[in-house]
């Protein structure tokens, strides 16, 4: 194989023990100096998952950007258990100075019953590559068990991994003190939620709206905020230089009003996790990392796939409640009529539930999507954490509660709710939503474009490209696009702003000419033949 790096990567071993991945933890990690690191572009940390935020910090002050943290499932075998959730993942933290991996391809995977492809491509197979979908930032096609991680060295196939992205690796043993802080229940007392704050949408900024709420009052806190993304938001701008002191100031205050036996949860991109963790878990629990790894079609040599869940507390006295077989297996496609006929023969699909989620998707049609807000969460996700750490008639605080779907979750399942936002449009859609008025709230799926009898799709635009490519043995251009498909270029520019998103397809053809043959590009005859629904 051919190799990017002409330097080495380093990977840090840490041994892990059943208490790093079990415990809450609240502490420092005191990470020692390593000369070592001189003459590494990339350093690869493989740690407790509550561990690797402290890595970063030391990492980055000797001048190595995040690049990723990298899920490691493995099987829970339904007893590595900690406050009602299956612990099923270690930590991979990759940094670098110049970050070259190569392309790694692991084969498709299938369902244990349609035998139809596992991942969801979203009515995009045509361009499932032959050998196989790249690898994301979550691995679970490793047959590990928590028997293969405690107190072991990293797993040879995490290592070979590691091999086949960078080539040359250098293992040194890492040496850091774990430093636990005492446990500080008595110094809560849990105070009532006065009736005004119960059930009610608040607009306003989170920072002081916040401070008018009791302290020790709310059972659960979960806030997705904006990812400081450059999305598009209606009265606030996604993009700020003091984005991690900001988190803290709201996340104080969220703290505050959580009571002693609540949860906290807080979603973000890794990076950004990896940032505020290491500011939090000195003064508060880092109960549990959670992944939700979000189905999507593969993109790049690794592919972001993932959101980490951060769950805190202010004690180790966390009130949870166990939850029944909820998750979806692995094994098993989401298919309709797949599922339909797997319930009627009462083949068992799901699972007790874990820390990473990977069954659950985001709202992405529309029709489903209410107006106005760039990122809307399933109910399902929700509905997780609030069944985990609620009962009837607790209270769950969302502060940033954009369309309102932790309200309506919390609602559905007899919870009381605290909702804010910024934004009056989005207080407006919530409260809608949360009467039941959602039709006016809803946005409208718009027609595809229309050209003379055609009616342009990307799936058809794709396919047509990968057969241009064949007759041009080369990649199309869109001028030429156009005069093959006999439409106007404009349209198809409105469709694929980004020209070489039409040529995924045809990509995978000039790469791998004696793969594909035949007069339909769709890469059916590497599946299954019957591909009926």
């Amino acid at each position: 194989m051919k190799m990017n790096n002409e330097r080495s990567t380093l990977l840090i071993n840490n041994r892990i023990s059943s208490k790093d991945l079990l415990e809450p933890f609240r502490g420092f990690v005191n990470i020692s100096p390593m000369s070592e690191l001189n003459g590494y572009d990339t350093v690869a940390v493989y740690d407790a998952p509550a561990f690797l935020p402290f890595w970063f910090k030391t990492l980055k002050d000797q001048g190595f950007d995040f690049k990723y943290h990298v899920v490691i499932y493995f099987d829970p075998l339904n007893k590595f258990v900690s406050n009602n959730l299956l612990v099923s993942h270690v930590g991979l933290l990759l940094v670098s100075k110049n970050f070259k991996p190569n392309k790694v391809r692991i084969p498709h995977e299938f369902c244990n019953f349609c035998k139809r492809p596992l991942k969801d491509w979203g009515g995009k197979t045509h361009l499932m590559h032959p050998l196989g979908h790249l690898i994301s930032d979550v691995w679970k096609d490793m047959p590990l068990t928590f028997e293969d991680i405690v107190e072991k060295d990293a797993p040879q196939l995490i290592v070979k991994r590691i091999q086949q992205m960078f080539g040359e690796v250098t293992i040194i043993s890492g040496e850091r003190l774990v430093f636990r802080y005492d446990d500080q229940s008595g110094n809560y007392r849990e105070n009532h939620l006065p009736s005004v704050f119960r059930n009610i949408v608040i607009q306003g900024d989170a920072i002081e709206k916040l401070k008018d709420i009791p302290p020790n009052s709310v059972n659960t806190v979960f806030i997705d905020p904006p990812y400081n993304l450059g999305k598009s938001y209606i009265n606030y701008e996604d993009e700020r230089k003091d984005y991690i002191e900001w988190s803290l100031k709201w996340l104080e205050e969220c703290f505050r009003i959580l009571k002693p036996n609540g949860s906290l949860f807080l979603l973000n991109i890794p990076k950004w996790a990896h940032e505020i963790a290491v500011e939090l878990v000195p003064k508060y629990y880092l109960v549990r990392w959670i992944v939700w790894d979000e189905p999507a079609e593969p993109r790049g040599k690794l592919i972001p796939a993932h959101y980490s869940l951060l769950w805190f507390a202010k004690t180790k006295n966390i009130k949870t409640y166990p939850l029944d077989l909820s998750q979806d297996s692995m094994n098993y496609c989401l298919r309709i009529k797949c599922t339909k006929i797997r319930r009627a023969l009462r083949i068992n699909d799901k699972i007790v539930p874990r820390d990473v989620r990977w069954d659950i998707h985001r709202v992405k049609h529309k029709g489903r999507r209410f107006k106005y807000h760039p990122v809307q969460l399933p109910e399902r996700l929700l509905e997780f954490i609030i069944k985990l750490t609620t009962e009837k008639g607790d209270t769950v605080l969302d502060p940033m509660c954009g369309t309102g779907t932790t309200l309506a979750v919390a609602k559905k399942l007899g919870r009381g709710y605290i909702g804010m936002d910024i934004d009056p449009v989005y207080v407006e859609i919530t409260n809608k939503r949360l009467k039941g008025e959602v039709t006016e709230i809803l946005e409208i799926p718009s027609n595809h474009l229309k050209n003379g009898e055609y009616r342009l799709t990307k799936k058809w635009v794709q396919i047509k490209m990968g057969e241009l490519t064949r007759k041009l043995n080369r990649l199309p251009t869109l001028d030429e696009a156009a005069t093959y498909l006999n439409v106007k270029k404009e349209s198809l520019a409105n469709i694929f702003p980004n020209w070489s998103k039409a040529l995924k397809l045809a990509k995978i053809i000039i790469d791998n000419p004696s793969l594909i043959k035949g007069e339909h590009l769709t890469l059916d005859r590497y599946l299954e033949k019957d591909q009926s629904n």
